[in-house]
């Protein structure tokens, strides 16, 4: 759980759901010294900055996907954003973790994945797509 501070409301917890791809170590940093070392190194809180700023457009491109895109372009637009994201020509996710990420179910990802490999753009394999 993340506690967002903004304006006059305080504290105000809000539940999100974050997916670890790969191995990775959580530092955790007490909100006193968070804002000492924000303080004390302006370059790092320029970076954060920075890095939300990148995930916050990744999300508003995610946002625009959903809404505006039929479900088979959504999961191309899918495949080749995580590829590209990994620097890989293949995805290693099984159809149902990207049936969640989506917002859709198992089946349907399955379906929409064959209808994409009969196209010849993908090469589907046990929980590992390989883009074309």
């Amino acid at each position: 759980m993340y506690h967002v501070y903004y304006g006059s409301r305080k504290n105000v917890a809000i539940n999100v759901r974050g997916v670890v791809e790969e191995d990775a170590k959580i530092i955790l940093i007490p909100t006193d010294k968070l804002n000492q070392i924000r303080k004390k190194h302006p370059k790092w809180n320029a970076f954060v900055y920075e890095l939300f700023n990148d995930k916050f457009e990744e999300v508003i491109e995610m946002i625009k996907i959903l809404t505006f895109s039929n479900k088979e372009k959504r999961l191309e637009d899918y495949l080749k954003r995580k590829a590209k994201l990994n620097n890989s020509d293949t995805i290693l996710k099984s159809h149902q973790q990207i049936a969640n990420e989506l917002g859709s179910s198992r089946e349907v990802i399955s379906r929409l994945l064959k209808k994409i490999e009969k196209k010849g753009k993908i090469k589907l394999s046990q929980r590992q797509i390989k883009i074309l």
